[in-house]
C-alpha cells in the first residue's frame, strides 16, 4: 500500500489513542495513516497490554503478594472491555496485517521522528539504526551486523515486549545501483532479505525503515514493504501552518515589519494596516518557501528569531534573504551522490582490512600529509 504525507515535524502531535491516530487529520501530516495498519497495531498493542497483565498477575501470585488481588481486577476488567481479542482467560492471535514499512522522501520532514513516535505510541522498544552503521568495508560486516540486530531484537521479543526495529538510510544496503560496493553489500542484502521473510506478520516485531532515495531501492526489498508512505515537502497550506507555528513561538510578529515603500502602504485605520500587512508578507513568504522542508522552515523561523533578538527590527528584504534557497537542497544532494561515489572509492583501496591501520600509525607525518592531500584533492574535483 502507498499513501502520501506531507510531514510537518514541528507540529507533531500524535494522540495516544490508536483509534484517534488513524482518524485524524493532524498538525504533523496530511492525509490519514493506513486505517488497516493502525488497526493491526492497536489490535497488537491491546494483545500485549493483556500479555503483560497476565505475566504480572501470575509474578504476584507466584510471590504471594499483595497486590494479587489489585492486579486480578484490573485484569478482569480489560477482559470486559476487550472480549473480541480475549476468550476464555487468554488472548486470540491474530495474524497482523503488514508489519514491514517504508518511509521515504527528501529529508527534512519528520520520517525519523515519526517512526520513533510510532515506537512510543505502541509502548515497544527502538532499535534505531542507520545504513551507514549496519554496512562495513569489512568482508561480511554487513551481515554480521544485520544478524546481530535481529539476535537483539528477538531477545526482547523472548521477554514478552514488542519490538520496533528502525533502520535509516536503508538504501545504503540495499542499493539497486551496480557500484564497487555493490557485491559487499549484496551478502548483506540477501541476509536482510530473509530475515524480512522470517519476521513477516509476527505481532511482536515492526520493521520500520527510512529513505532519502526511493528510486535507488533494490525491486525485491520494495515489494517486501507492506506499506510505502511517502513524506512530501509540505504545500502551501501546511507551510503556512508551520510558519504560523513557528513564529508563534519565537514570538515574530509579521504586522510590525514597515512597508517596502511608503507609497504602497494602504489608506486605512492603523489596525487594518497591520492585518494587510501580515497577509501581505505570508503570501509573499508562502511563494519564496515552496519546495522548502519542514526542517528548513524551522530554521528559516530561528534566523528570524535571531536576527531580532540582535537587531530588535528586521525590514522586508532581510526577512526575504533569510529564506534558505529551494536549489540548496538539490546542490547538497548532489554533492551527498558524489562523496558516495569517493566513498565507494576509498572503501575498495585497500584490502589489507585492520592491517592498513597499523600500517597508517607506523606512516611518518609528511607521508600521512601527503595521503589526506591527494584525498582533499580527489574530494574537491568531485565535488566541482
Amino acid at each position: 500500500m502507498q499513501c502520501k504525507f506531507a510531514a510537518v515535524v514541528g507540529l507533531l502531535v500524535i494522540s495516544n489513542s490508536f483509534s484517534e491516530f488513524k482518524n485524524c487529520k493532524f498538525g504533523d501530516m496530511q492525509g490519514t495513516f493506513p486505517n488497516q495498519l493502525c488497526d493491526s497495531f492497536n489490535n497488537m498493542a491491546r494483545r500485549m497490554r493483556y500479555f503483560h497483565l497476565a505475566k504480572k498477575l501470575k509474578e504476584v501470585q507466584e510471590c504471594q503478594s499483595e497486590e494479587e488481588t489489585k492486579i486480578q481486577e484490573e485484569r478482569e476488567k480489560f477482559c470486559s472491555e476487550n472480549s473480541d481479542i480475549v476468550e476464555n482467560g487468554s488472548y486470540k492471535w491474530q495474524k497482523l496485517e503488514g508489519n514491514r514499512i517504508l518511509f521515504y522522501g527528501p529529508p527534512g520532514n519528520g520520517k525519523t521522528t515519526i517512526a520513533r513516535k510510532f515506537a512510543e505510541m505502541m509502548d515497544a522498544e527502538l532499535i534505531e539504526l542507520s545504513g551507514s552503521e549496519i554496512v562495513t568495508r569489512w568482508l561480511n560486516g554487513g551481515a554480521d551486523n544485520i544478524k546481530k540486530t535481529f539476535e537483539d531484537a528477538e531477545k526482547i521479543m523472548e521477554e514478552g515486549k514488542t519490538v520496533v526495529l528502525f533502520i535509516d538510510e536503508i538504501d545504503v544496503i540495499v542499493s539497486e545501483s551496480n557500484t564497487e560496493m555493490r557485491s559487499e553489500h549484496a551478502i548483506a542484502t540477501t541476509d536482510l532479505l530473509k530475515r524480512l521473510d522470517s519476521i513477516k506478520n509476527n505481532p511482536r516485531i515492526v520493521f520500520v525503515c527510512a529513505t532519502n532515495h526511493f528510486e535507488k531501492l533494490d525491486n525485491a526489498f520494495k515489494k517486501r514493504m507492506s506499506y510505502q508512505i511517502e513524506f512530501e515537502n509540505p504545500d502551501k497550506e501546511v507551510r503556512s501552518q508551520i510558519l504560523e507555528y513557528y513564529f508563534k513561538e519565537e514570538k515574530v510578529d509579521l504586522r510590525d515589519i514597515p512597508w517596502s515603500s511608503w507609497w504602497v502602504v494602504p489608506i486605512c485605520g492603523a489596525s487594518r494596516r497591520r492585518e494587510l500587512r501580515e497577509k501581505d508578507l505570508f503570501d509573499k513568504l508562502l511563494a519564496k518557501t515552496e519546495n522548502l522542508s519542514s526542517r528548513e522552515l524551522e530554521i528559516f523561523a530561528n534566523n528570524v528569531s535571531n536576527y531580532l533578538k540582535q537587531y530588535s527590527e528586521i525590514d522586508e528584504s532581510t526577512l526575504m534573504s533569510l529564506v534558505p534557497s529551494p536549489s540548496a537542497t538539490g546542490i547538497q544532494s548532489s554533492a551527498l551522490d558524489k562523496i558516495e561515489k569517493v566513498t565507494r572509492i576509498t572503501s575498495n583501496i585497500s584490502s589489507a582490512g585492520a592491517a592498513g591501520v597499523v600500517i597508517w600509525k607506523n606512516l611518518p607525518d609528511g607521508t600521512k600529509t601527503q595521503v589526506v592531500e591527494k584525498i582533499m584533492a580527489l574530494f574537491k574535483d568531485l565535488l566541482n
